[in-house]
């Protein structure tokens, strides 16, 4: 495995499942099905609390990802912890496209490399045991609603995270370009992600989540500065806890 193979473009497509329960929530989600996002009036059944550090990190991914290779989209997987109806996310790492080993110098950008995403899981359990996976992350140029792009990515994220935890993912997105950025207000948006019947078929839509900021630790008393040295952060502060 290369590093900067993390970096590559990834657009993926719905990719064939397993026939567990959990499995069946993922093959509800249709890459070209016409609207992702719940009806208005509907009330999430989480709020999301995000560490500083995972916002760094993303921004970092995306800084490197763009300057090195010219392009903006990242993704990665979200690691935290659930408690009662707080969705606590603390940490995240990056997710590389597939390599077939038939063709090891291409990446297969329509799939997410699986193997990748468990050794690097079992990596960070083994410094932080209590957290799981609580949902993934997307950094690009996007719409406010999401996107049948991120909507398949969602499939197989499910997929690899449907042994990992009970839960359905949240998605959290990061939009470095956003126009409505302002010093007070970051370009981050959560969704969390519940089966729905639409037209008597089961489907994934996406709810906005409501997002707090918690207490910070004293190891990350100095990020409220770090946000000058990143350009997807640049005009941003850290919104008081």
């Amino acid at each position: 495995f290369k590093p900067n193979h993390i970096c590559k473009t990834m657009e993926v497509d719905a990719s064939t499942t397993s026939g567990t329960a959990a499995a069946s929530a993922s093959d509800s989600l249709s890459a070209g099905s016409p609207g992702h996002m719940a009806p208005q009036g509907v009330q999430p059944s989480v709020n999301a609390a995000l560490h500083p550090l995972v916002l760094l990190t993303i921004s970092d991914h995306w800084t490197r990802c763009r300057l090195q290779f010219g392009h903006n989209r990242v993704l990665g997987a979200l690691l935290g912890k659930q408690e009662g109806r707080l969705v606590e996310i603390c940490n995240c790492f990056e997710l590389a496209p597939y390599f077939s080993p038939a063709n090891p110098q291409t990446a297969d950008i329509d799939t997410i490399d699986a193997g990748f995403f468990q050794t690097r899981l079992a990596q960070y359990r083994e410094v932080y045991p209590s957290l799981t996976v609580v949902g993934w992350y997307y950094c690009c140029d996007l719409p406010e609603e999401v996107t049948d792009t991120e909507a398949a990515l969602h499939k197989q994220v499910c997929d690899l995270v449907m042994s990992d935890s009970p839960l359905m993912p949240v998605l959290l997105r990061l939009l470095p370009s956003s126009a409505a950025t302002t010093a007070e207000s970051l370009p981050v948006r959560l969704f969390e992600s519940v089966l729905e019947l639409v037209n008597g078929s089961p489907k994934c839509l996406f709810i906005p989540l409501p997002t707090v900021w918690p207490p910070r630790r004293p190891s990350e008393s100095g990020l409220t500065t770090c946000p000058g040295i990143c350009p997807a952060a640049v005009g941003l502060r850290l919104p008081k806890p």
